[in-house]
């Protein structure tokens, strides 16, 4: 008979656990996992809690009926071991439990059992460390070693009581890191005696795969079967982690995989050809990268440049900079002049901000004979040039690229891509078009260049002066990014698409889309983007009146150690702005003297509203006439209107004056009126105050749960209609989007036949009187509700704390059903009381994992009173009144739901 675990010293508490098998379905606890799961240590602490447990293990005599058991070495294939259990859990008195452990898939007809509720299974990934358990193991070693020693071991805690000991004696976080002497003789003396010459033979061979799907496991072994054989290994009690959802493969946990590799070792020359089978075979199935350190291991470096050839722009983009450098510190000396070698080298130099080291690479590996490879390294050269704002250089480097003439329809996608965005950013927007438009043919569209085109396009929109075009272009292109996993495109165009929303005034949505960006960037080690980041972000927190010079200063020094000149000309304008803002005319004078030196590497639409600006500043009529005409020439309707404020703001003329309001009016942006209030409203006259209404939102509160309330600082805003209320709570809930006049009116008035956009016009004149011009913007011919000031909505709060997983928070927010009685509501109103209740039953969970039962029963009651029909809530109650003590009030619940249930299938009652 076994011992019951008592005396082990590292053996850590798990009340999850115990619990779980206190509270498990039917009299069954099957404990199914591998060596060094803890199953015995586990139940060993269960028992503790319990009398008069018995102990048993083959061989022994199965007592009759009574109490609990633990039945330790289960072992399939014993049928009359088999027989035997079942009359024992046949004899189980009520409340009673048998544990068995075992590590393979027993004999018994367990999946029936776990069907029919008789039977509860606790496999690896619940008998694995949680962080916190880890934590208590460590002790006082977990502060520095908790996160590393959790990913090498995974949670097995054989291997972190191992790692524990180690860290007691002395060891070092290498050593930690490394392969587990103790932990190898464990699996050989435990688990590799237990396996067929077969299954050996499978698991070594198959160890050089990081994951195992069945036909790159036939492929390496040269047979089939391998479903089957990674099927029988979990069955058998091999250590296996099965898929963690489609698509990802099975796979062996890295320390069981460090040992099979150490046994590999032990022949050299069959490990090396392993290797090189695996990178064939995935390089065959397109995963050049997936393929490349097995081409490393196996010392084929041919193939291994072939397959980071392949690879390198994709993992550059996924932000695996360090590890594709790390495969490239692995070649011999005499690969490094190679040009596939050179151009990926530039290429991470390039990304890095290196520009010299990538100049010098890329220039080397463009003297390659491959059209296609001379292309690619022609790229990097082009790139250089386009980060430090020479954008001919840019332009003419990637004719060049073109005309070699390269042959892979993607290389032609590529080029033209860039050289479409090069011309973009010259102001030649016709040749910009027409380019990207056949950048589109070479690539299909589930590939990550295909979004960057489309975000170019996007683009387009916003150089003609329309910001939400192209913000709702560049949103989709970033969803598409996204998608595809491509990090470095989804961040360049979400720091496009910041641009485009602080031209559309839409400040703070620009910041979330900044920071995104600039989390992306980070990952993926772009430093010239991080630098145009920071520029951005200080052109924002200037507009939404948070800005500083320090903010500017920080920015234009990343942008002078990279030389990017043309984002150099964008921050001196932006400081130059926040000095006129603040009333320092002389430093705002300094800053637009400074962001003219930079004007050659700008668009030049944008250079001609600098060059206003200054003049303004200046107050030199003599400049500010020509450079006025110049920006009023190009397609930039966003800089016009610029351009024309800040003509109208030093001169006299009423007719430029008019035709400013008008632009900003017809445009939507009457933002810019706002942002310019200090300077600018009071010289505009009468027209502009009505337009750049001071923000009474300040602060505004729009509360929708179990009402219609709007609430402010000062109070109620006064002179709003309910009609105008109700208005405003229909585009808050579309916050963002532009809705048509018919929608609203379909939603406001749906048995009207008559024309309401007059009164739909009045309406949204009363919310812009009492609130600010920004509070419903026109556009496209339609409203939308996006102020450039916060305003707080129930609604957004409550879905932003159940997405951060603050349930607690969420459910207090709920004040009641949303808009009652607002007939448009409904379907929003169904989904956010649906997610309420969700939020009820996983608060309950929660509350009853912690123990605290009555405050779950609170809580599902809840949920019962607003969906008599929740029949998981009462199964739950029911159950957690019993473990409460309530046995009356279990009783009443169940007898209360049948009654509901009786009421509501009633014959004929839904006839």
């Amino acid at each position: 008979m076994s011992s019951n675990g008592q005396g082990w010293a590292w053996a850590i508490p798990r009340p999850r656990l115990i619990r779980a098998i206190d509270q498990a379905q039917g009299p069954l606890v099957l404990l199914r996992a591998a060596a060094g799961y803890g199953k015995t240590v586990l139940a060993a602490q269960w028992a503790a809690q319990r009398s008069g447990v018995r102990w048993l293990e083959p061989g022994d005599v199965l007592p009759g009926g009574s109490g609990d058991v633990v039945f330790e070495n289960y072992r399939p294939g014993d049928a009359g071991l088999d027989r035997a259990l079942i009359a024992l859990l046949e004899a189980l008195e009520p409340g009673a439990r048998l544990l068995l452990l075992a590590r393979a898939e027993p004999s018994l007809p367990i999946p029936r059992w776990l069907a029919e509720g008789r039977a509860t299974l606790l496999e690896a990934e619940d008998l694995a460390f949680d962080p916190d358990e880890a934590a208590a193991l460590l002790g006082r070693h977990a502060g520095e070693h908790l996160e590393q020693v959790m990913q090498r071991s995974e949670g097995w805690p054989l291997a972190l009581r191992l790692m524990a000991q180690a860290l007691e004696r002395g060891g070092t976080a290498d050593q930690i890191a490394g392969r587990l002497p103790p932990l190898s003789g464990y699996l050989e003396a435990e688990v590799w005696p237990a396996l067929t010459p077969a299954q050996r033979r499978f698991l070594l061979r198959t160890a050089v795969l990081e994951e195992l799907f069945p036909q790159e496991c036939d492929a390496v072994l040269g047979r089939s079967g391998s479903a089957r054989g990674l099927r029988a290994m979990q069955a058998a009690g091999v250590p296996l982690c099965p898929p963690a959802r489609v698509g990802q493969g099975y796979r062996y946990p890295a320390l069981f995989r460090d040992f099979l590799l150490s046994k590999l070792d032990e022949t050299p020359k069959e490990r090396r050809e392993l290797e090189a089978r695996a990178a064939r075979v995935l390089l065959q199935a397109f995963q050049p990268f997936r393929a490349a350190p097995h081409a490393l291991e196996a010392q084929d470096w041919e193939l291994a440049l072939a397959c980071l050839s392949q690879a390198a722009d994709r993992v550059y983009r996924e932000g695996q900079a360090a590890t594709l450098e790390t495969c490239l510190q692995r070649f011999p000396e005499d690969y490094r002049e190679r040009p596939e070698f050179l151009r990926i080298e530039a290429y991470i130099a390039w990304g890095s901000g290196n520009y010299a080291i990538a100049l010098s690479k890329a220039t080397r590996a463009a003297q390659a004979g491959d059209p296609d490879l001379r292309a690619l390294a022609l790229v990097v050269v082009a790139g250089v040039h386009q980060a430090q704002g020479r954008w001919s250089e840019e332009v003419a480097t990637l004719e060049a690229a073109l005309a070699a003439q390269p042959r892979q329809p993607l290389t032609l996608g590529i080029v033209r891509h860039l050289l479409g965005a090069a011309y973009l950013r010259l102001g030649r927007l016709e040749e910009a078009e027409a380019t990207l438009n056949q950048a589109l043919e070479g690539f299909k569209p589930h590939q990550p260049g295909y979004a960057s085109v489309l975000g170019q396009l996007a683009l387009l929109h916003l150089s003609r002066g329309r910001p939400r075009s192209a913000a709702e272009g560049l949103e989709q292109a970033a969803l598409m990014q996204r998608r595809l996993g491509n990090l470095r495109g989804e961040a360049v165009v979400l720091y496009n698409l910041a641009i485009a929303l602080n031209q559309a005034g839409m400040h703070r949505r620009a910041q979330g889309a900044l920071a995104q960006a600039r989390r992306l960037a980070e990952r993926v080690g772009l430093t010239h983007l991080l630098a145009l980041i920071a520029r951005e972000s200080a052109d924002t927190l200037r507009d939404v009146g948070e800005g500083s010079v320090e903010h500017y200063r920080q920015a234009l020094a990343a942008l002078e150690a990279l030389q990017a000149s043309a984002g150099l000309l964008h921050a001196y304008h932006g400081l130059a702005v926040l000095h006129r803002r603040r009333g320092e005319m002389a430093a705002a004078r300094r800053a637009a003297e400074q962001s003219l030196r930079f004007a050659a590497s700008g668009d030049p639409a944008f250079v001609g509203l600098v060059r206003v600006h200054r003049a303004m500043l200046e107050g030199d009529a003599q400049a500010l006439d020509p450079a006025l005409a110049g920006v009023l020439k190009g397609p930039n309707l966003y800089y016009q209107a610029q351009a024309l404020l800040y003509a109208a703001s030093r001169g006299q003329d009423p007719a430029l004056r008019q035709k400013a309001l008008e632009l900003i009016e017809d445009q939507g942006f009457d933002h810019l009126l706002r942002e310019e209030e200090d300077l600018l409203a009071v010289r505009l006259g009468a027209e502009a105050s009505s337009l750049s209404a001071s923000t009474l939102a300040a602060g505004l509160e729009l509360r929708m749960l179990g009402g219609l309330e709007l609430r402010a600082p000062g109070g109620q805003p006064s002179g709003l209609r309910p009609l105008a209320l109700r208005l405003l709570a229909y585009l808050a809930l579309r916050r963002g989007a532009t809705v048509s006049p018919e929608q609203i009116a379909q939603a406001l008035w749906p048995d009207s036949s008559e024309d309401m956009r007059p009164t739909l016009q009045t309406l949204v004149w009363q919310l812009r009187r009492a609130l600010g011009s920004g509070i419903v913007l026109t556009y496209g011919g339609g409203y939308c509700f996006d102020p450039p000031y916060p305003v707080w909505t129930d609604v957004e709060a409550f879905s932003e704390r159940l997405r951060q997983g603050r349930l607690a928070e969420a459910v207090a927010l709920y004040q009641g059903e949303l808009l009652p009685g607002v007939d448009w509501a409904q379907l929003e109103r169904q989904h956010l009381e649906n997610r309420y209740l969700q939020a009820l039953e996983d608060l309950a969970e929660q509350e009853a994992g912690r123990g605290s039962l009555e405050a779950a029963i609170a809580l599902l009651e809840r949920v019962i009173e607003r969906d008599p029909l929740a029949e998981e809530a009462y199964r739950r109650l029911i159950c957690w009144h019993q473990q409460a003590g309530h046995p009356d009030a279990a009783r009443r619940v169940r007898q209360e739901f049948s009654r509901v249930l009786e009421a509501e299938f009633e014959p004929g009652k839904h006839s």
